[in-house]
This record gives structure tokens, C-alpha cells and sequence, in this order.
């Protein structure tokens, strides 16, 4: 498939968006366009991403099961219902403060954060997904907008591994 095609039936699809996030959606936009493929291809086709734009919310993850409708093609049969995964990415509504950097860090550290299926976060597990999660994005390209984004969010700058 066409990737500008994907990236913005992506965005009409998948993305919950609010009036006035236009620079968020242009970071968005910007994200989808520099991951590499096969990541773009994960977070949209294997793990169902969904994103919603800015709400009263901290930048969240959350994962849950919800069924799916399919008919059999000959359409002798009453809708059937199987379970499919989906990911949702709620970002918070300090973004609209924020540098356009640390805005794309902070989207593509959460892409990550369902790249790597992290979810269920406690104490003893958040500061090893956070390292990962800076780490894969930085492998990606990110590596200026991560440093930006920790330091918009008063994170100390990352360790070299």
C-alpha cells in the first residue's frame, strides 16, 4: 500500500483530534512519515493504534480487547464478533504549550512505548520502559526531539548504554 495513503487514512481514521491542535496534528504527521516502514506498519496494522488528541488526560496508553463485526461474504449468516486488540495513545493537553520538538518526542515516545507493548506500568518497571522507550525512539531518528521532550518534562538527559 501507498505510504502518504496510509499515513493520512491513518489520520482520518484512527486519530480522535479536538479544534485548534493543528501543530499537534503536524507533529503527528511528521511522526507517522519518518518512522521507518515496518514500525509505521506495527503500530498501525499489528497492534490497531489509535490516537486522541489532547483532553484533560496525562500522556496515557491503554489496551483493551473490543470486538470486531464480520459477515461471512455470502452474507447468509448473522454478524459474527471476534475479539481484536487495540492500543490507544490519549496525549495530554500540555502539549498545546510546548516546542514543536518536544511535541514530535513526546508522540513518538509513546509510539514506542506500544511498539514495545508496555502497559501496566508500576514503579518498579516505569524507569526501564522510559529508558527503552527514549532508546528506541532515538534509534528511529528522534534522537533531537527526545532530548527535547525530556527536557520540556524536567527529565534528566539520557544515559549512553
Amino acid at each position: 500500500m501507498n505510504r502518504k495513503y496510509e499515513i493520512e487514512d491513518f489520520l482520518a481514521n484512527q486519530c480522535w483530534r479536538v479544534t485548534g491542535a493543528s501543530l499537534i496534528s503536524k507533529a503527528m504527521r511528521e511522526v507517522l512519515t519518518r518512522l521507518p516502514e515496518n514500525v509505521l506498519d506495527t503500530l498501525i496494522y499489528d497492534r490497531n493504534l489509535c490516537v486522541i488528541f489532547p483532553e484533560r488526560y496525562a500522556n496515557t496508553i491503554y489496551r483493551n480487547d473490543v470486538p470486531i463485526a464480520y459477515n461471512r461474504s455470502d452474507n447468509k449468516e448473522l454478524p459474527k464478533f471476534t475479539m481484536r486488540e487495540m492500543w490507544y495513545v490519549v496525549l495530554a493537553d500540555y502539549l498545546y504549550d510546548i516546542d514543536y520538538k518536544a511535541i514530535v518526542g513526546t508522540i513518538v515516545h509513546e509510539f514506542a512505548h506500544v511498539y514495545l507493548e508496555h502497559f501496566g506500568f508500576n514503579s518498579e518497571v516505569s524507569a526501564e520502559y522510559e529508558a527503552a522507550t527514549d532508546k528506541l525512539a532515538s534509534e528511529w531518528g528522534f534522537l533531537d526531539e527526545i532530548k527535547k521532550s525530556r527536557h520540556c518534562h524536567n527529565i534528566p538527559p539520557m544515559t549512553s548504554t
